[in-house]
């Protein structure tokens, strides 16, 4: 390709527009963003290209706030299949406290525990389980995550 425009690798243009490489390759599957192949056929994008994406989102950044409530709530819950604890993050931002959360997976309850080492992980599968009624006002479970 012969371009007196500049050009980025698909990792450089993700960088530009704040996204992931997968989600930036994605869109270009999908005709969201125009690429072109290099001599190596690696997918590159014009500067332009990554001009009209920055000025479509109004930004050249895509910044999230995280809503937390600055209330308890007097609810509480278990969370099964709790993961990294994302759904349990979530609820703890709205107040909600969690007394048990239960994962299978010795990562994830790894992960849990370092990053919230007050609550109260139960590394076990979910058949050795005993709930008792009143334990908790939410029972709350996390679908298991997959790579697509």
């Amino acid at each position: 390709m012969q371009t007196n425009q500049k050009y980025y690798t698909a990792g450089e243009a993700a960088t530009l527009l704040n996204i992931s490489i997968d989600t930036i390759r994605r869109w270009d599957k999908s005709g969201l963003i125009k690429s072109f192949r290099d001599d190596r056929n690696a997918r590159i994008f014009l500067l332009d290209e990554i001009k009209r994406i920055q000025n479509k989102s109004g930004s050249k950044t895509n910044k999230f706030k995280i809503l937390k409530n600055k209330e308890k709530s007097q609810y509480t819950a278990i969370e099964l299949f709790a993961g990294a604890g994302g759904t349990a993050i979530g609820m703890e931002n709205a107040g909600i406290e969690h007394v048990l959360l239960n994962e299978y997976d010795k990562y994830a309850c790894e992960t849990l525990r370092i990053n919230r080492p007050n609550w109260n992980v139960v590394e076990d599968d979910i058949r050795n389980l005993k709930f008792e009624e009143g334990q908790a006002d939410i029972v709350q479970g996390g679908f298991p995550c997959q790579t697509f």
